[in-house]
């Protein structure tokens, strides 16, 4: 009920928005939601699986997000016993070589 004249009748006999669904509408259409069904779904869950979004505070260690370099085949090489600074140098350069395909980094070795 408003009282004529009163400044605030329109905003106490404000109807509901006809356009918008109810609550009860709202909650059974998310049940058939496409939560982590593909890459462009509308809602994502958190998690490391393919379709969820990661956490604010992932690691990529593989426990709480994908771990760095995984689906990568990185290759060493050099002896497995090195025994001089050339056989050191072939290990080095092979790890860098490696690494560089999963982080990016600058290079600056002389």
């Amino acid at each position: 009920m408003t009282i004529p004249n009163d400044p605030f009748g329109t905003i106490k006999d404000d109807k509901k928005d006809a356009g918008v669904p109810a609550a009860k509408t709202v909650n059974l259409q998310h049940t058939k939601s496409d939560v982590d069904s593909g890459q462009f779904a509308q809602h994502h869950t958190l998690g490391i699986k393919r379709n969820q979004a990661s956490p604010g505070r992932h690691n990529h260690d593989g426990s709480d997000s994908v771990l760095i370099g995984n689906g990568k085949t990185l290759t060493i090489s050099g002896k497995l016993s090195p025994t001089t600074v050339a056989d050191m140098d072939v290990i080095v350069d092979s790890l860098i070589s490696a690494l560089s395909k999963v982080v990016k980094f600058d290079d600056q070795r002389i």
